[in-house]
């Protein structure tokens, strides 16, 4: 065991044998049984590319692959070339530390390999750059490691490494110009048939003929998996080259490298990229609850889950900007679907929705812009599966700018732009909560609510029921829900998956059904319906003085009790309610019914029931003077009573009425 503190690096040589000495007694006294254990480690070091142009960026890729037992420390000194400036760090087991050029790596198993890529910006303008790397020192004894014994930065042994970085002229090196080249933790979107990604790489090779062939090594989980050659046909001085490498849509990492081949046979490494997956990729946007707190909730991290920024390229989801909800989300895709997620999240807060459109004369422009400048540096703009939308607090103040209509015809523009422009299969819309963030009008969660019923490819989702403060949701039983509700949703209509029911019950008619009673017909309620606390309240009878005092359920209806007769109605709104309070109408997902304003109530004709009348005879011959019996009956296809029915049934001609019963 060994402690860390920049102070141990400044002391001079003397004192820091004399620190060893003191921990290794201390280790000794504390956790003897470690010095039993014994720790083969292997560096390796090189750069990306593996030639040099002037004023050009590198990256520096060092790993440590253990061949022992396991370790829970262990350090590599690794100073960047003097020519050089540090630009970005990334890692998969530990972290760097500049100032004392000290890579930490934590926790490395047998034969794991811990991966570090450190980006600097390269100043020098000729001659070899030499870089050198050593293990300093782990927890467990390696055998073959000798700290601090190699003054000439010169490998001697496996726990070095050392690497020589030519001008990319030398030597009449070909110069390879890529075109397409993976970039690190980048997700390339499966095709839905195959569950294939492709890797694309092409360029020119020119200057010189030095290679004869590019060959590329597919690596996944660190195994070989296949090599593919490419000969590069030369006219004249240059020669292009193409690859389309498969990978397969799961939850491993796939490396690659390319290496040039020249006409003896020898492999120069010219660049490589590692942590590449296939999955699915999804767009979000909207105002403040599509940000979502901007960062993933600390539980929903994973590797598996990308991210994209334009000045860092593909990163992480948790260095991106998915979103609490977004985040769930995924984690439920990678978890239940067993695919690499990727989330593009543009969302900005307290925006109108004009604020979202694309501007048709410069669509690069704007919130809508930088999206598509997003989803086109990454390459993935033609493979967009749903887009997500959570929008319209901010455009519930002003009653004649939101009217349901208004805000339909605005959001149907954005429908077609993402539609013409990532050929999405589906749209999911959060419901925004009436009042939410104090906004006073009702028409936008009407305008939600009406749109999945105007097209086919949209999904509307509920947002009652769940933990908020009025204007955001809180992570537990707020984001965390609304994303595990989404993803059931969408598991059902994109994965094929056929035990989640949690489509948001929706109203489809509403009718008097007695004087003093109103029954709303509704659609999507898969299963029972459960009344929590007293949501009846939430109902009002517009144009009338009638209130709801009651209500019950039965099957797929409401049944609303009133106060008096609803005299002059004009429709029936569902708003629920602005605070927290347990009063719900949920499916048996916890689902809640949607919202909705001022429905139609339909007026009754004057005969409101159905009747269906059928007559049968006992013979379907007859003989004379023998006695036929008819059955006559009559049915109610309506859920109204009727009364007082009067059927008229005369006897048929050349026949003699006998008897009759009832």
């Amino acid at each position: 065991m060994y402690f860390y503190s920049s102070s141990l690096f400044s002391i001079s040589k003397a004192m820091r044998s004399l620190q060893y000495i003191f921990i290794s007694w201390f280790c000794l006294f504390n956790f003897s049984s470690s010095l039993a254990q014994t720790a083969d480690l292997e560096l390796h070091l090189k750069s990306n590319p593996a030639t040099y142009a002037p004023g050009t960026n590198l990256e520096f890729i060092l790993e440590l692959v253990h061949r022992g037992g396991t370790i829970t420390n262990a350090e590599v000194l690794f100073h960047l070339p003097d020519s050089t400036s540090l630009l970005s760090i990334g890692s998969n087991n530990g972290s760097y530390i500049p100032h004392i050029a000290t890579w930490r790596v934590y926790n490395l198993a047998a034969n794991d390999t811990a991966r570090i890529n450190i980006k600097a910006h390269n100043f020098n303008t000729a001659g070899i750059i030499n870089a050198f790397a050593q293990v300093l020192r782990s927890d467990v004894t390696d055998p073959d490691s000798s700290p601090n014994n190699n003054v000439t930065n010169w490998a001697n042994e496996d726990d070095e490494a050392m690497l020589s970085i030519f001008p990319a002229t030398d030597s009449g090196r070909t110069i390879l110009n890529f075109s397409d080249f993976p970039e690190e933790e980048q997700l390339f979107p499966r095709n839905l048939q195959t569950n294939l990604g492709t890797i694309t790489i092409s360029g020119t090779a020119s200057e010189g003929q030095y290679y004869k062939d590019l060959l590329v090594k597919l690596y996944r989980a660190d195994e070989l998996q296949q090599s593919f050659l490419n000969s590069l046909v030369y006219e004249g001085n240059s020669a292009n080259f193409q690859f389309h490498i498969p990978i397969q849509a799961e939850l491993e990492n796939y490396s690659i490298e390319l290496y040039g081949v020249t006409a003896s046979g020898e492999e120069v490494l010219e660049k490589s990229a590692t942590q590449l997956v296939s999955g699915d990729v999804y767009i979000v946007n909207g105002q403040s609850n599509a940000q979502a707190n901007v960062a993933p909730f600390q539980t929903d991290n994973h590797p598996f889950a990308r991210g994209y920024e334009l000045d860092s390229g593909w990163t992480n989801m948790q260095y991106s900007t998915p979103g609490q909800w977004g985040a769930r989300m995924a984690i439920n895709i990678i978890e239940e679907q067993a695919l690499p997620v990727a989330i593009f999240n543009q969302a900005i807060g307290g925006q109108r929705i004009e604020f979202y459109l694309r501007n048709e004369e410069n669509p690069l422009e704007g919130n809508y812009g930088d999206l598509y400048k997003r989803l086109e540096a990454a390459g993935i703009k033609e493979e967009v599966r749903a887009g997500f939308w959570f929008q319209g607090e901010s455009d519930g103040w002003i009653a004649d700018e939101t009217f349901t209509d208004t805000y339909k015809t605005q959001f149907r523009k954005i429908h077609t732009a993402w539609l013409e422009d990532y050929t999405i299969e589906q749209c999911y819309i959060f419901q925004v909560r009436y009042q939410s963030c104090l906004h006073l009008h009702p028409y936008v969660m009407e305008a939600q609510r009406q749109l999945q019923r105007d097209f086919a490819n949209i999904s509307t989702m509920s947002t009652t029921n769940t933990a908020h403060d009025s204007c955001h949701y809180y992570y537990e039983n707020g984001y965390e829900v609304l994303g595990n509700r989404v993803y059931k949703l969408m598991a059902s209509e994109l994965y094929n998956a056929t035990d989640y029911n949690v489509t948001a019950p929706d109203i489809r008619r509403a009718y008097l059904s007695g004087e003093r009673e109103l029954t709303l017909e509704l659609r999507d309620v898969q299963g029972e319906l459960t009344i929590i606390g007293n949501p009846w309240r939430e109902f009002n009878v517009e144009g009338s003085t009638a209130n709801v005092i009651s209500g019950r359920t039965e099957g797929e209806r409401i049944i609303l009790q009133l106060s008096s007769p609803p005299v002059g109605a004009t429709g029936v709104s569902y708003l629920a309610h602005v605070g927290t309070a347990p009063d719900w109408i949920i499916n048996d997902q916890e689902v809640g019914l949607l919202t909705f304003y001022n429905l139609p109530i339909e007026a009754l004709p004057e005969y409101s029931t159905d009747l269906e009348v059928s007559i049968a005879a006992s013979e379907e011959t007859y003989e004379r003077f023998n006695i036929i019996e008819y059955e006559v009956s009559v049915s109610n296809r309506t859920n109204i009573d009727a009364t007082n029915i009067e059927l008229e049934v005369p006897v048929p001609l050349g026949t003699a009425f006998s008897e009759v019963t009832t």
